[in-house]
C-alpha cells in the first residue's frame, strides 16, 4: 500500500508534468517548425527509405527527393536541417536506421560546417532532438549538446523558443496545424516546404552580387576535431548497418569558391579522410559540366540553390551517382582533381561573369 508521502510525491510529479505539457502547448511554437515535419514524415513514411541525404541548409534547399525517386531505384529522403553539424547528422542517421532499411547515405561535407564547428550547438541540435522519439540515443544527443540543462529544455521545449504569434499558434494547434500534408504554417520568408524534408528556396542571384565568402578555412586544421570525431562515428555506423556511405558536396557559386583562401586544403582533407576510411568522396563543386552544370539562374544566393536549381542538381546528381554505383563510370571521370583546374577550365556562370568583366576573384 502506498503511504501518504509516496502518494504526494507521485501526485506532485504528475501535476508538474501536466503543467509543463500545458505550458508547452501554450507557449511553444512548433507549428512553424520545418524540422518537425522532416522528423514526422520520416517516422510516418509510407514504405522504406532506401537513400538518405544528410547535411545542413545546402541539402535542405538542394535535394528534391521527388525528383531523385524518378531516377534512383527506391525511395529517397532529405534528412537535412538548418546548420546540421556532424553530430546532428550522426544522431539523425541513427534515428532513421531504427525505422528504415537504408541502403545508401550521402553526407554533405561543406566547409561551412566541417571546418567551422568545434563543439556541439544545442540550438541547432534541438531542431532535431525535440522531435525525436524517446530513447537512450535522444538523451545522449541532448546531454552531449548541453548537459542536464539541455535535457530539461528538451523535455519542455517552450524553454528553448517561445511562441511567435500567440493567437495564430493556439488557433492552429486546435484546428489544422498538425494535419498531414498541411504545410502552410511553415511556408514563409521565401521558403516552401515540399515534403520529405525538401524546402524550396525562392529568389535568384544576380551576376554582379557579392560573392565574398562568409567563412574562412584554417589550413593547419581544415576539418575540426569535433567534425572528425563524428565523421568517424558515421563511418562506423554505416559499416555496422551495411550502408554504403558517400561523402559529397552540394555545389555553391564558383565565384565564391574562387575567393575562399585555402579551399583546396579543405578539399584535400576530406579526400584524405575518405581514402583513409574506405569511403567515396564526390564533390560536385569539382564536377565536369557534362555531368553537372549549374546555371546562374539556379542559385537563390551564393550558397543555396533555388527550386529550379534544386530540381536540376538533383536530377544530374541522381543520374551521375547511379552510373557510378553501377560501375559504368568512375569518380575520376566525373570530377576534376583540383579546384584550380575546375575554375580555370569549367567554372559555372558566376565565375565566368567576373572573368569577362575584369573583376577576377582571389585564388
Amino acid at each position: 500500500m502506498i503511504n501518504r508521502s509516496a502518494f504526494r510525491a507521485i501526485a506532485f510529479c504528475m501535476v508538474t508534468i501536466l503543467m509543463f505539457n500545458f505550458f508547452n502547448f501554450i507557449f511553444w511554437d512548433d507549428i512553424h517548425s520545418l524540422s518537425r515535419l522532416t522528423m514526422k514524415e520520416m517516422y510516418e513514411y509510407d514504405g522504406n527509405i532506401d537513400t538518405v541525404m544528410l547535411g545542413s541548409s545546402y541539402v535542405v534547399h538542394g535535394f528534391n527527393p521527388q525528383v531523385a525517386d524518378e531516377i534512383f531505384d527506391g525511395n529517397s529522403y532529405n534528412a537535412g536541417t538548418k546548420l546540421q553539424a556532424a553530430d546532428g547528422s550522426y544522431y539523425m542517421l541513427k534515428e532513421i536506421l531504427k525505422h528504415h532499411d537504408v541502403k545508401t547515405v550521402y553526407l554533405d561535407c561543406n566547409h561551412v560546417i566541417m571546418a567551422q564547428f568545434t563543439e556541439p550547438g544545442f540550438g541547432m541540435n534541438s531542431l532535431i532532438s525535440v522531435y525525436m522519439k524517446p530513447s537512450v540515443d535522444r538523451l545522449r544527443f541532448v546531454y552531449a549538446s548541453a548537459g542536464s540543462e539541455g535535457i530539461v529544455k528538451n523535455i519542455f521545449p517552450f524553454l528553448i523558443r517561445k511562441k511567435l504569434n500567440f493567437t495564430e499558434t493556439i488557433k492552429a494547434k486546435l484546428t489544422d496545424g498538425y494535419d498531414d500534408g498541411n504545410y502552410r504554417y511553415v511556408n514563409f520568408d521565401g521558403e516552401d516546404y515540399m515534403g520529405n524534408g525538401f524546402v524550396m528556396k525562392e529568389g535568384n542571384i544576380k551576376a554582379d552580387d557579392n560573392f565574398e565568402p562568409i567563412w574562412e578555412i584554417d589550413s593547419s586544421r581544415p576539418i575540426t576535431e569535433f567534425s572528425l570525431e563524428y565523421l568517424e562515428k558515421i563511418v562506423e555506423l554505416c559499416k555496422k548497418n551495411d550502408v554504403r556511405l558517400v561523402l559529397m558536396t552540394v555545389p555553391v557559386a564558383s565565384e565564391m569558391l574562387n575567393r575562399i583562401p585555402n579551399a583546396q586544403d579543405y578539399i584535400d582533407a576530406v579526400q584524405e579522410f575518405a581514402d583513409a576510411h574506405g569511403v567515396e568522396y564526390h564533390n560536385y563543386n569539382l564536377a565536369r559540366s557534362e555531368y553537372c552544370r549549374i546555371s546562374l539562374h539556379d542559385y537563390s544566393d551564393k550558397e543555396h540553390l533555388n527550386g529550379t536549381g534544386a530540381d536540376s542538381f538533383t536530377r544530374q546528381f541522381a543520374r551521375t551517382e547511379k552510373l557510378i554505383a553501377a560501375g559504368n563510370i568512375s569518380a575520376s571521370d566525373v570530377f576534376y582533381d583540383t579546384l584550380a583546374e575546375k575554375l580555370s577550365t569549367d567554372p559555372d556562370e558566376t565565375a565566368v561573369y567576373y572573368r569577362y568583366n575584369g573583376r577576377p576573384g582571389r585564388r
